[in-house]
């Protein structure tokens, strides 16, 4: 049974009919919300000095929560005649940037705006398309970005494709409008509070103080410990890093914590992460890439990995 999608209607409701109730209610909600936001951005102009101060500051009062403000998703630039995908010496590249949970905490400090997002604005037998909206209520800036949502997962190993179940799509669903609101806050604020955020959160997330002498050994154990919990051995990670994890580097820590937040976000799958695959995870969504992820969500279904 395919899923009935939501989309926007096609038809005008009568004055008397109840959708025709219903729709008109809404809209004047809405209005009202967008009237009272604006009349308090005219009364209470944003401070930008203090937002950025205000951000950062909520990263420092709780750093083990600034750990999971980014993510990193790496890949392998496989070259023409690539043998062995997961064991090869192929240029690899990481696509990171501040999470969701990053993007709404920004843009909650920055104020004065609405955010919708989620909105279906099409479908297909092939994918959903999601939408969201930001406005500033202050600049009159409107930001619509849209994402595509794949119904179609690869199979292990790139062994073809498959059609996704209903509850598969309905969770690639919520990544997608997860993803697609991400995007739409982050080009709407500024480039300056975006990367101070982006930038102290990795920072905070290697755990190291100004006056600590860097212990690789200790952070690398740590690591491998919160990794397996996840699916990932020792071997995946030193991999990765080409090198032992006792000999872990503070860039190199803060990438991995950035990896683990992608693959807990199931933006990228363990395999795609540490190259068993060996393929960015953009080409299991239909082959649409998204600029600023470059990758995009790969919900897997056991049963195909046969």
């Amino acid at each position: 049974m395919a899923i009935q999608a939501e989309v926007i209607p096609d038809f005008t409701p009568t004055e008397d009919s109840v959708a025709g109730s219903l729709i008109r209610a809404g809209v004047q909600l809405v209005q009202v919300e967008n009237d009272t936001i604006r009349a308090i951005a005219i009364a209470k102009p944003r401070d930008e000095e203090k937002v950025l101060a205000g951000a950062l500051r909520e990263l420092e009062l709780v750093p083990d929560e600034a750990s999971k403000n980014y993510y990193v998703i790496p890949y392998k630039d496989h070259v023409q005649g690539c043998a062995d995908r997961k064991k090869c010496n192929c240029p690899s590249n990481n696509v990171e940037g501040p999470s969701v949970k990053a993007a709404r905490a920004l843009i909650r400090r920055w104020g004065n705006c609405s955010v919708s997002s989620g909105r279906i604005i099409s479908e297909d037998d092939r994918q959903v398309m999601l939408q969201a909206v930001v406005i500033d209520f202050e600049t009159g800036y409107r930001k619509d970005r849209v994402f595509p949502v794949s119904k179609w997962g690869t199979k292990f190993k790139g062994a073809g494709v498959y059609k996704l179940s209903d509850d598969k799509v309905a969770k690639a669903l919520a990544i997608g409008a997860s993803k697609v609101e991400r995007n739409a806050i982050l080009e709407s604020l500024p480039a300056y509070l975006v990367a101070s955020y982006y930038r102290r959160a990795r920072e905070i997330a290697a755990g190291k103080k100004p006056e600590e002498t860097w212990d690789g050994a200790k952070k690398g154990a740590g690591l491998v410990r919160s990794f397996a919990k996840i699916g990932v051995t020792q071997e995946m990670l030193e991999g990765y890093l080409k090198h032992a994890v006792a000999e872990i580097t503070e860039e190199e820590y803060a990438d991995l914590i950035g990896i683990g937040n992608a693959i807990k976000d199931r933006q990228v799958t363990v395999e795609d992460a540490f190259a068993v695959s060996g393929q960015p995870a953009e080409e299991t969504n239909g082959g649409l890439p998204d600029e600023l992820d470059g990758a995009t969500a790969r919900i897997e279904n056991k049963d195909e990995k046969k």
